[in-house]
């Protein structure tokens, strides 16, 4: 029904239809498994577009921002971590930017650890995803990214002569 106040479930509860709950500005808490039998959509924040490095970034209650600097942007920490949260970082910018690896230009809780030893090269047009671990007080990256160029394998070809039709000749 309609109405305004507090709303308790218990037990069991389903809501069929296009219903909307909305919560208001604050958390909200689930007590138990959350089962989607559809898609779910998280917040995408504002473009971040500060270029050179910046240190303890907030960027707000989302779990999706875009960097967009006009030049190389390093983040070397991100403020706001909460026990699990996701974080999803896509470079849309036109070159490389980079996640450094434990930076002590960040405070100790907002450090990113890469899992590599290293700063992550994130390139154009590349995805990375972070979790906040509160037991070690730091986000995690998590996945991997994708090589932007190199590697292992069959880098460069050289040139063909006409003679040689085919490996196996």
């Amino acid at each position: 029904g309609a109405g305004a106040g507090n709303v308790s479930l218990d037990g069991n509860t389903s809501v069929t239809g296009s219903n909307t709950f909305p919560v208001g500005t604050g958390a909200t808490t689930l007590g138990g498994n959350l089962d989607l039998t559809g898609t779910a959509a998280f917040k995408k924040g504002s473009d971040y577009s500060t270029v050179g490095q910046s240190d303890d970034v907030s960027f707000g209650s989302v779990s999706l921002i875009r960097l967009t600097g006009a030049s190389t942007q390093t983040i070397t920490g991100i403020d706001g971590g909460t026990d699990g949260r996701i974080l999803t970082i896509v470079n849309a910018a036109g070159q490389a930017a980079f996640i450094n690896n434990s930076s002590g230009s960040s405070l100790a809780a907002n450090r990113i650890t890469t899992g590599t030893g290293a700063a992550i090269s994130l390139g154009a047009g590349n995805a990375i995803t972070l979790v906040y671990d509160s037991s070690d007080s730091l986000w995690r990256v998590t996945g991997s990214v994708a090589v932007i160029s190199g590697g292992a394998g069959v880098n460069t070809i050289g040139s063909l002569d006409g003679g040689t039709p085919n490996a196996d000749a």
